[in-house]
């Protein structure tokens, strides 16, 4: 990439993640509701060609982490409210990039079916409750086998596929919480102490 290029690449980064404007006070209601054309040197981003434009929505969009959501309401980053072509280009780049996480499985269910049909498609990982919440009892598998099978069943029609729905599990002999889907979740079985086990680990040698 030339120094150049790279020089608008970043530029364009960096306006993309700015927050918008506050219009003036002081502007009249005409000069507000005619915007003036923006200048060449302002439309980097859109100028740069698809496959720059897409590195630069992934480094803006993308989180490491997942993305929590302390009640149902799942808000838009800016990005994809400053531009109908932006938005056109990253509408599902959001929801596709990144793990959405809710605290219980009640606010996930308001939440997931409060979403256009187009967000629902375009969802690939989203976690239904804490893992703090998980415990090795057969109670537990019942519950998120349950609750998964409804939480899928509330989008299904939207075409939520199975597999991006999941919850906790702790498992026997394994540190870290397991995060299982609908599919996933029947690798799993109850072994001797009442303790979650993989079905795998039960059968003979």
């Amino acid at each position: 990439m030339s120094s150049s290029m790279y020089h608008q690449w970043w530029h364009a980064i960096a306006r993309a993640m700015a927050p918008p404007p506050k219009p003036d006070d002081h502007c009249s209601q005409s000069a507000q509701s005619k915007p003036p054309s923006p200048s060449p040197d302002k439309q980097y981003l859109l100028n740069l060609p698809p496959e720059l434009r897409n590195r630069i929505y992934e480094y803006a969009l993308f989180h490491s982490t997942c993305i929590s959501f302390p009640n149902w309401l799942i808000t838009e980053p800016g990005l994809l409210r400053c531009n109908r072509q932006i938005r056109e280009e990253t509408y599902s780049m959001f929801w596709s990039l990144n793990t959405f996480h809710f605290g219980d499985t009640k606010t996930a269910e308001i939440g997931l079916t409060g979403l256009h049909a187009k967000k629902i498609v375009a969802l690939r990982s989203v976690r239904a409750c804490s893992a703090d919440v998980a415990v090795q009892s057969r109670d537990w598998l019942k519950y998120v086998d349950f609750r998964l099978r409804g939480l899928w069943a509330a989008c299904e029609e939207k075409g939520l596929a199975p597999d991006v729905i999941k919850m906790p599990l702790k498992v026997t002999g394994e540190e870290e919480v397991q995060w299982v889907s609908l599919e996933e979740a029947d690798d799993f079985e109850i072994g001797v102490g009442g303790f979650v086990v993989r079905k795998k680990d039960l059968m003979p040698h």
